[in-house]
């Protein structure tokens, strides 16, 4: 695992940086990170929509590595993707979790280097919760 915390007079940000053995470890991590999410604990469930406070967030999930960021200010998803990796068709992302400050999130995949959304769960419940 790596840690990062970067700060300025201006904002923070957090990166994180896990790397596993396997597919199995990599996905029941963030599995796990989810069912119990934030203060609260709150569980959602992969495409399930929901809005967090304040701050930017941004998960990729790939066969053996899960990154996190966290920041102030808006993340820039396919522009981070691309300084992961340069070479834009060798991008593969099982989820792509974006969560904008105190807006709804957006889950994609990315195979290839293509990004497409996925078809998420959108009830009035799971709009309606704020973590």
């Amino acid at each position: 695992m790596e840690k990062w915390y970067l700060l300025n007079k201006k904002d923070s940000i957090v990166a994180l940086h896990y790397e596993f053995k396997d597919s199995l470890r990599t996905k029941n991590a963030f599995f796990n990170w989810i069912d119990c999410y934030g203060p609260k604990c709150t569980s959602y469930q992969v495409g399930s929509q929901f809005k967090k406070q304040n701050r930017n967030s941004l998960f990729l999930i790939g066969t053996n590595h899960l990154v996190y960021l966290e920041s102030q200010s808006p993340i820039k998803t396919e522009a981070l993707i691309g300084i992961l990796n340069e070479k834009k068709k060798d991008q593969n992302w099982i989820y792509v979790l974006e969560i904008p400050g105190r807006k709804l999130t957006r889950w994609s995949t990315m195979k290839e280097g293509e990004l497409k959304e996925l078809n998420g769960q959108k009830t009035e419940d799971a709009r309606q919760k704020t973590i």
